[in-house]
């Protein structure tokens, strides 16, 4: 994932979701009793988040900050709360230092149904006017996102009302119960984002601007039932003086689960599809369980700036300990990453020879480990003045105005022929270039598992950059497309030139997509390159428009990233990112996702333990064929630091439940779906309705409850798309608003060995080898197969597994996984002992729990009680760790 541009990412989700063409999607309430809704005030965590009003979970109003300088130009903020005064109320600091504003203000609540934000800024710097746009000067306030369409309405439709001096508005958002949003100071401004009644624009602040002091007080004013909480960060603090410090070896593993992997990588030959699943070329079926290695990982360097070859070694061999089989190798000529596998100089189109060997040394690491290797092939490359690129300057002017330094490729390659040139000369070079730790070119490399044309370069749904009125050059290449196009299929050239909307132009993007990635992959076999290829993936969100294109790989790839807290989502109103994964996934072509994770910022993951468990068991029950994790590690190795989502590596919470999530997925502890619904989608639901979770109760409920497979059928216009027909036995589904789930609040597989209780958010795996709770488990008793778990920590996760591959009341050998919340203090990562007990039933006499240290060696055992065929395990608390055996 493009690190930098995040905020631009994020721009482009709350767009989708709350876009005009979103809000066109049918309104449908779940088949369910009429029951009470949940609603919730939650108060964001800055910086750029005020609050969320929720309604089942679902986000029916969000506000945001807004800052912008001259043209647009984005301004970060820095703001933070602070403790709370003795009445409650919490004082935080507000700056946005690109404008010269400083200081703070107070949120309070004046009344069980009010919540009040009290701004006392002073601005340093005088902004005056230039020119007449007014759009075009430094401005900023809230902007508040309504989903006018949520299932959660139950049917209202009301639309917000602004006050005509402008001091805010009301909004009817469940009939009967209205919340109003008001501004003590009349607005500088307040209106409808170009007229959508689903953005509204608050404006606190326009130019001209003078040096003073900014006071502004904003109340929110809900109906009754409406909680205001606190963000899950506060909720779930703790005073972290008696938790574990390091509980987890950044260089070393606490079980040996190596054995998992065949070794070397490439035993079987060459990967190949068959269906939607991967096989070797000798039929021997796999399934791929991975993770990323990115970045400054990928050259990491000794203090003497030497490549760190022993480092790698290790952390092979501890990616196969922990339970993995396969690394994607990503950012390796990416702008913020320096060196890199583009050799320095004036142009881009020569390879740094110190930085490939190093690659090349990760690829002879990870196969010795049984581990193959995914390589993209471009990630966020920046081009040179050098490269004699045709409309450079444009380029650079556009990636300029979005925020950054660097000149990008995305979106521009589909129209830049010389873009592709050099793509193709560097990926010539690497792929034929000798290994000379495997003597094998990587073309030739049966530990390979697939290379990625070009990463996070879809123009279906984002990337849009070239094809605006800022980039004449591009413009016109895009305009004579659109001719083309028309002239082939019939459709009015003025309908194809709108890449951001759904409809015609949607076509028109597919296939200037599939050209192009299908040329790039028909050049990648032409180099010799005999596993799978993808072209690109779909992400940001998952929206049903970009599906087609992706037929110009051998494989569907997503990228998905949700928030935390996932657990507790009502899938009759809502779709959660996580959710999205499961759909996006064609019958006839291999499921992969190269990159999933809980992104909560800079903030410590509360329920980063869920990650890997819940993508690891959906993963087996929805058939999927390669999930990795983003990003084991990108920091370059060195292990000490504070959190960070992408260096999973030294997250006992993440990490600390690999080895359990590795045998639920590849082990198969959790069995396949026993029914396939195949989802057959128009080409009209497909391209002109943004069909995607969250417009669709059928999507949203049926994964977690059955196997989940998308078809389109022929498109009119795309004579390269294959439609897809239904599998055997499967269940067809034309009806987009459905509910596969029962009445109740929970959703329970048709295997009946997973169940989530979105109320009580708990997730359980209930298999005879794997057994695992996890969520807000306080008070709560779960009952298994085997065990019942009694956990006193409000937020955790505990996990019994088999290690023998026998049943876990008949085994002899099992891990129990326990992880809670953390923290990070001084460089160091501080993690919550989980406390509570397990009564576990077992055939088995004499077991005893053997407590493990982060390098795997074990400690003195203790002694159980059997009664009546079970033993009483209070877990330890004063150990140091989160990992134990049970063993005779």
């Amino acid at each position: 994932m493009f690190r930098i541009t995040t905020m631009l990412l994020t721009l482009t989700v709350i767009f989708t979701l709350f876009s005009p063409a979103f809000a066109q999607s049918p309104v449908s309430a779940p088949g369910q009793p009429a029951t009470a809704p949940i609603m919730e005030l939650v108060r964001g965590v800055p910086t750029n988040h005020v609050a969320t009003l929720t309604v089942d979970s679902a986000p029916l109003l969000r506000i945001d900050t807004l800052n912008e300088g001259r043209n647009w130009g984005w301004q970060g903020m820095n703001a933070a709360y602070q403790a709370p005064n003795a009445d409650g109320s919490m004082p935080f600091t507000w700056k946005v230092p690109g404008l010269g504003f400083d200081g703070g203000g107070v949120f309070a609540t004046p009344s069980p149904t009010q919540a009040e934000w009290k701004w006392n800024l002073t601005t340093s710097k005088a902004w005056d006017v230039e020119g007449t746009d007014k759009n075009l000067q430094p401005h900023g306030g809230v902007t508040v996102f309504l989903d006018l369409t949520s299932a959660a309405r139950r049917g209202c439709t009301a639309e917000p009302v602004l006050k005509p001096d402008n001091s805010g508005f009301t909004w009817e958002m469940l009939s009967g119960k209205t919340v109003s949003i008001d501004f003590a100071t009349p607005l500088k401004d307040l209106y409808f984002e170009q007229g959508h009644k689903n953005q509204i624009r608050c404006t606190i602040y326009a130019s001209p601007i003078t040096i003073g002091k900014l006071e502004q007080t904003m109340t929110v004013t809900l109906p009754a039932g409406v909680s205001i909480v606190a963000p899950p960060e506060e909720r779930y603090a703790a005073d972290p003086k008696n938790w574990f410090v390091d509980a987890l070896d950044p260089n070393a593993s606490f079980i040996d689960m190596s054995y998992l992997n065949e070794m070397p990588a490439g035993k079987h030959g060459f990967l190949k599809t068959k269906g939607d699943q991967f096989v070797f070329s000798d039929g021997t079926p796999i399934r791929l369980w991975g993770v990323n290695v990115a970045a400054y990982s990928l050259y990491a360097r000794t203090p003497n700036g030497k490549p760190n070859k022993p480092m790698i070694d290790i952390q092979a061999k501890r990616l196969a300990q922990l339970g993995f089989n396969l690394v994607r190798l990503t950012h390796v000529d990416s702008q913020w990453v320096k060196p890199n596998m583009i050799a320095a100089g004036t142009t881009t189109d020569k390879l740094d020879d110190a930085s490939v060997d190093e690659m090349f040394y990760w690829i002879k690491a990870l196969k010795a480990q049984g581990i193959y290797v995914w390589l993209d092939l471009a990630t966020y490359r920046p081009f040179l003045p050098g490269d004699n690129i045709p409309a450079y300057d444009e380029i650079a002017a556009a990636y300029h105005a979005h925020g950054s330094k660097d000149v990008l490729g995305e979106g521009f390659s589909y129209l830049n022929a010389r873009i592709q040139e050099l793509w193709m000369t560097t990926t010539k070079e690497l792929l034929t270039r000798t290994n000379p730790y495997t003597g094998l070119a990587l073309k030739d490399e049966p530990a390979m598992a697939g290379f990625m044309v070009w990463n996070e370069n879809t123009i279906t749904g984002v990337n849009v950059y070239a094809f605006t009125n800022n980039t004449p050059w591009h413009l016109a290449k895009y305009r004579d497309a659109a001719k083309d196009f028309a002239a082939k299929t019939g459709i009015p050239q003025n309908q194809l030139t709108q890449p951001w909307a759904a409809g015609p132009s949607k076509l028109l993007m597919n296939d200037i997509e599939y050209q192009w990635n299908h040329r790039a992959v028909d050049y990648l076999h032409q180099l010799g390159v005999k596993v799978p290829v993808i072209a690109s993936q779909v992400w940001a969100p998952i929206i049903s428009c970009c599906l087609p294109a992706e037929q110009a790989g051998d494989v569907v790839d997503s990228h998905c990233y949700t928030d935390p807290e996932y657990i507790n989502a009502n899938p009759h109103y809502i779709g959660t990112a996580f959710q999205s994964l499961a759909w996006a996934h064609f019958a006839d072509s291999p499921k992969t996702i190269s990159e999933y994770n809980i992104a909560s910022g800079s903030t410590p993951q509360l329920d980063g333990f869920t990650t890997l468990p819940f993508i690891a068991s959906m993963a087996a029950f929805q058939g999927w064929a390669a999930p990795m994790l983003f990003a084991y590690t990108q920091d370059g190795m060195g292990g000490k630091g504070g959190f960070s989502p992408w260096d999973s590596y030294k997250s006992p919470q993440t990490i600390g439940m690999a080895p359990a999530a590795a045998l639920i997925y590849r082990a198969g502890n959790v069995q396949p779906a026993q029914t396939t619904v195949y989802l057959a989608l128009t080409p009209d639901q497909a391209l002109y309705k943004d069909t995607n979770e969250q417009s669709s109760l059928t999507i949203r409920t049926v994964q977690e409850r059955h196997r989940l497979l998308v078809g389109i059928g022929a498109i009119k216009g795309l004579d390269w798309f294959k439609p897809t027909v239904a599998p055997a036995g499967a269940e067809v589904c034309t009806d987009l608003q459905h509910d596969f789930i029962p009445p109740g609040d929970e959703v329970v597989s048709d295997t009946g060995e997973l169940r989530r209780n979105w109320i009580k958010g708990i997730y359980v795996v209930d298999t005879p080898k794997t057994q695992l709770a996890m969520g807000l488990l306080h008070g709560a008793v779960i009952t298994t197969l085997n065990a019942k778990f009694m956990i006193d920590s409000p937020k955790a996760a505990v996990a019994l597994s088999s290690l023998d591959n026998k049943p876990l009341n008949a085994s002899r050998r099992i891990l129990l996984t326990t992880s809670g919340r953390f923290a990070c203090k001084d460089q160091h990562v501080l993690t919550e002992p989980v406390s509570g007990v397990i009564d576990f039933k077992s055939k088995v006499a004499g077991l005893r729990l053997i407590p493990l240290r982060n390098d795997g060696t074990k400690m003195l055992p203790i002694a159980l009680q059997q009664k009546g065929g079970a033993y009483h395990i209070q877990i330890p608390t004063t150990l140091g760790t989160h990992w134990f055996l049970l063993e005779p």
